[in-house]
């Protein structure tokens, strides 16, 4: 891609140089009409040349100053073969002005090209450092989010194994559906994190499973719908994007009987919207920091991000999600 862009650029750049290199000698000479032509092809494919060996030239691991040096002693090199090749110059040797003014052009000529290739090649070292960049974000994010799933395993695993012990001696048969979804819990976690994106589909499964697990931890004082569009449940969305919203909304919200906690899950185009009463507990602060994770992580991997609305009693948050 970079080498096809390379000669697309040497393609479009050598006969405009051409044209700046040649133009000022038959301005102001005196010459036959048939040269003109001949001449400018002739300058746009040295500078074609001038342009293939400069850029074969520092792709070597020779230094710089040697670089320089061996692409401007060529030019001058191949400021003899203008001379006798261009007929208008040939013709005026004679005239020292006839004899400067290449010269000069040609210098000139070899320091705009390798202007360009050293532009160039900034360019594509700067994409190359952002895109490794982006990669070391996301590897950080990805070890961010395993360092979350295994802190929340023990503290959840602790109050389901607590629900699980009082629901068996009280109920049995949900007992043993506790203990399914506990299951499905488990192995999506597992499967999940060791991947970036997931399907829609699974996610939602997923976020319903922990919502089930924890409407039986908290019963009435804890409600959910899911309202999702059968069409998007075919995209994807990073791996823990909605249930870490869902956990979010749990982990930082009063729940009671008397003032249950009811948290909406639907589609709006291509989004999905979590939506919940804000009933914060009394003296916690948030940090916010699971919000701007999920959020750079959708930058990084979509070039998109999450839409959080936060409103006096309702909290909202939109993330995309990605048909590929």
């Amino acid at each position: 891609m970079a080498i096809n862009k390379e000669y697309k650029l040497l393609l479009l750049a050598s006969p405009l140089i051409a044209f700046y290199g040649i133009a000022p000698v038959y301005l102001f000479a005196h010459i036959k009409p048939a040269y003109i032509v001949v001449s400018y092809l002739a300058l746009t494919l040295m500078i074609m040349f001038f342009w293939l060996a400069n850029s074969l030239l520092f792709k070597t691991s020779l230094t710089q100053v040697t670089k320089y040096i061996i692409s401007y002693s060529g030019s001058l090199v191949f400021h003899l073969g203008i001379l006798l090749f261009i007929p208008i110059l040939s013709e005026n040797l004679q005239t020292l002005s006839f004899f400067i003014y290449p010269l000069i052009s040609t210098l000139a000529i070899n320091s705009i090209i390798l202007i360009i290739l050293r532009l160039q090649r900034l360019k594509e070292d700067k994409v190359s450092v952002e895109v490794e960049l982006d990669k070391v974000k996301l590897e950080n994010l990805e070890a961010q989010k395993k360092a979350l799933t295994q802190q929340l395993q023990p503290h959840f695993l602790f109050n389901a194994l607590s629900t699980l012990k009082s629901l068996i001696t009280l109920d049995q048969d949900r007992a043993v559906q506790y203990t399914l979804s506990l299951s499905e819990f488990l192995r999506y976690t597992n499967q999940a994190g060791n991947t970036q994106i997931v399907s829609l589909k699974e996610e939602i499964a997923f976020t319903q499973e922990y919502l089930h697990l924890q409407v039986t931890r908290f019963g009435e004082a804890l409600q959910y719908s899911v309202q999702i569009a059968d069409p998007l449940l075919q995209c994807h969305v990073p791996a823990f994007a909605v249930q870490s919203l869902v956990e979010n909304a749990i982990k930082h919200n009063a729940l009671s009987v008397k003032k249950p906690l009811l948290i909406q899950i639907f589609s709006e185009d291509k989004h999905v919207v979590i939506t919940n009463p804000k009933q914060p507990k009394p003296l916690q602060v948030t940090s916010g920091t699971g919000l701007i994770n999920l959020s750079n992580r959708y930058m990084l991997m979509f070039q998109t991000s999450i839409e959080v609305t936060d409103q006096k009693d309702i909290f909202t948050v939109k993330v995309p999600v990605v048909c590929l």
